[in-house]
């Protein structure tokens, strides 16, 4: 037993004296406390690609016997990471060329011109040496504006290899005043959409896109998007027809941003509005009221129904409309059809009901194009 233990230990020890065989110099090269033949210098040759501040620096390692093979280089061990510069990556470490007294030949932009690459393989070093970097640029996906050609913002790039999915959200291409339509198309023209995920290959290519004009905008094409982003006060791009029977609809609230119906119907609004002594708010049919820089157009809300009760003396006077109860100055409202019809007691004649907008402060030339013809009124006793 003894015998085998002693064998153990004599093999420890070989293998870290061969592990040993090239120190990495983590000092001042010239530390004292580091017994090394030659240097090997790891120059990362950024020039011109980061600023003095942000430098990447050399590495070194020490080789301590002649005729060595360079066993450790950036990235190949933790205690020797490479370094990196955003966008771009490194292929390999070369030897540089030289002038007649034997320095690196740098160009105009401040780049170690290359040679040989390295092979560390089977290249071994007989002398201090030093080994320069060839940073490549990642390849990049362009997007493309198919309304003019230009490129927009949020460009993305990878090494080869790499897979990328399609953008999220906060990710997407970005255009100043407009927002993204959310499809990625492989021409300028033409409904072939761009396959996602991408895997990325040497060369820049580009996909196509298209924006609407105005900035925000949250596309929409079911009841509960609706609701949502109508309760939060975002503006709405409707890409399709909806009905509300028998769903939840959004709150009596004063909304104060834009809706493009495209031309699209919503229909079944159905509300049961009671009026109490404590209410400080008046009541409305399909919106509450409407802010100052509400911009409603483009739109039909058809089977509207909304019935309004007083039981109690509330402590407000008393307005209710099928479309909203108030809409400000500068409200703009455009090629809107109503249609329903309103219910509302007249509470000994307190209450002021409209098949439009009880309180209508809004300018003629804000409210174009609107139709409320075949609203119906009935008064309840």
């Amino acid at each position: 037993m003894k015998v085998k233990k002693t064998t153990l230990k004599i093999a420890v020890c070989l293998l870290m004296a061969l592990m040993l065989s090239a120190v990495l110099v983590a000092c001042d090269q010239g530390d004292e406390g580091y017994r090394y033949e030659f240097l090997v210098t790891f120059d990362y040759n950024e020039g011109n690609l980061v600023d003095e501040d942000g430098a990447l620096g050399d590495q070194w390692l020490g080789i301590k016997e002649a005729n060595s093979l360079i066993s450790i280089r950036p990235g190949y061990h933790n205690m020797m990471k490479e370094k990196s510069i955003r966008g771009y990556y490194i292929v390999g470490w070369y030897l540089p060329q030289v002038d007649e007294e034997g320095n690196a030949i740098k160009d105009e932009n401040g780049f170690v011109l290359l040679d040989k690459e390295w092979d560390f393989a089977t290249q071994r070093v007989s002398g201090p040496t030093t080994l320069y970097a060839k940073f490549v640029k990642e390849a990049a996906i362009h997007f493309i504006d198919r309304a003019d050609g230009q490129e927009v913002g949020g460009s993305i790039s990878g090494k080869p290899g790499t897979t990328r999915n399609k953008p999220s959200k906060i990710g997407e291409p970005t255009k100043p005043g407009a927002t993204f339509w959310g499809k990625y198309y492989e021409a300028m023209t033409g409904d072939k959409e761009f396959e996602w995920p991408y895997v990325f290959g040497t060369e820049d290519i580009n996909v196509y896109v298209e924006f609407i004009d105005g900035a925000g905008w949250n596309f929409v094409e079911d009841e509960d998007t609706f609701v949502r982003i109508l309760n939060a006060g975002g503006s709405i791009y409707l890409m399709d027809d909806l009905d509300f029977t028998g769903k939840t609809l959004w709150g009596n609230v004063t909304y104060n941003a834009e809706i493009n119906g495209n031309g699209h119907v919503v229909k079944g609004i159905k509300r049961d509005l009671e009026s109490s002594k404590g209410d400080t708010e008046n009541m409305g049919g399909v919106f509450g009221a409407l802010g100052p820089r509400a911009y409603i157009h483009d739109i039909t809300f058809e089977d509207v129904d909304v019935t309004y009760m007083t039981w109690v003396n509330p402590a407000i006077d008393l307005y209710v409309g099928l479309f909203a109860w108030k809409a400000e100055a500068t409200t703009k409202i455009k090629n809107v059809t109503l249609k329903g019809t309103l219910s509302y007691d007249t509470y000994n004649g307190g209450v002021v009901g409209s098949k439009w907008i009880a309180i209508d402060q809004t300018k003629s030339e804000n409210i174009i194009d609107c139709d409320y013809s075949q609203v119906n009124i009935m008064l309840q006793d």
